[in-house]
Parts: structure tokens; C-alpha cells; sequence
């Protein structure tokens, strides 16, 4: 299954249209494919998989941090400035390879 595509359709967001109407919804939130007006929602394995990943730069900012520091002799406010940016960016990033589910009717 390709990542931002709606699995009933083949409708893919584009990385604009994901981050404006899709991104800022919950994991466990639904909402209607722009084209066919599917229920989507999702996929949890995905989104569990993604989370570890989109925390590898909290993981390494000690190291990162020491060999900025000791490289290239930069004070620490502009280390940690460029390394919350660029952490910023890769959340950004890694949110690109999001997949959707079809939400199924619940009977009640």
C-alpha cells in the first residue's frame, strides 16, 4: 500500500493537502477521503512504527550535540538551535510515509 493513499480510490495527498486537512487529526480520528468520500482513518502498526522513528534525534542528541560542539567549536545555543530544526524537519519528514485504513461501520 502506498503511503498517503486512500486504499479504497488510490487518491494521494499530496504533502500540503496531508499536513493541512489529515496530519493534525488523532491516531484514532476519521475522516473522509477528499475524492470518494471513504471513511479513513489511520493504519496503527504504521503510526506505532513511525512514532520510534520520528524519536531517533531524542535518542541522539547528546552525541550530536558533543560532536558539534567539540567539531566545529560553535556555542551551544546555535547547536541546539540547528538541532531542534533539523529534528523539526525530520518528524516532518518521516510523517510523509503515513498509511490510511478503511474505517469500518461499526454495528451497533
Amino acid at each position: 500500500m502506498a503511503y498517503r493513499t486512500c486504499p479504497k480510490c488510490g487518491y494521494k495527498y499530496k504533502p500540503k493537502e496531508f499536513y493541512v486537512k489529515v496530519y493534525p487529526k488523532s491516531i484514532n480520528h476519521e475522516w473522509q477521503c477528499t475524492n470518494c468520500k471513504t471513511k479513513l482513518s489511520f493504519n496503527l502498526i504504521n503510526s506505532i512504527l513511525l512514532l520510534f522513528i520520528k524519536f531517533i534525534p531524542v535518542l541522539t542528541v547528546n552525541k550530536v550535540m558533543t560532536f558539534a560542539e567539540k567539531t566545529f567549536e560553535t556555542p551551544f545555543w546555535l547547536n541546539i538551535s540547528i538541532y531542534v530544526i533539523l529534528s523539526i524537519l525530520w518528524i516532518f519528514g518521516v510523517s510523509l510515509f503515513s498509511k490510511f485504513v478503511v474505517v469500518k461501520n461499526k454495528k451497533h
